[in-house]
């Protein structure tokens, strides 16, 4: 079995020198401190996408609260579109259907009629 590190010499190898310098981000002060599941600069559309999602949902708890769209639109710095966007998909998340709203549901779908 051949070494990969063959030609790095043991030295090398420790951590104490390196120049690894741990700077963090901003969302932590020390990458091996972090809490994050996933390293900023591994996955950054996972971290876009994890705001947005906070983002939505502050929007929604605040429309639920009584502001309007163009106060959300104002408070966080985006279009009245946006806000729509993000009540739209908050509510349709929020939705919990129960057995007979399922069951109505699917015989709509389904319900063909008597005259064929």
């Amino acid at each position: 079995m051949t070494s990969y590190y063959k030609n790095l010499q043991t030295r090398e190898l420790t951590s104490d020198d390196s120049n690894y310098f741990d700077t963090g981000c901003k969302y932590s002060a020390s990458c091996l401190n972090c809490p994050l599941p996933i390293c900023v600069y591994d996955d950054p559309d996972f971290f876009k996408n994890l705001i947005k999602k906070n983002r939505n949902k502050n929007i929604f708890q605040d429309y639920e609260r009584g502001m309007s769209v163009k106060d959300l639109s104002l408070k966080y710095e985006v279009s009245i579109r946006t806000i729509q966007r993000a009540l739209k998909f908050s509510k349709s998340s929020e939705l919990h259907l129960d057995d007979k709203n399922i069951s109505q549901k699917i015989y709509k779908k389904f319900n063909y009629s008597s005259n064929s």
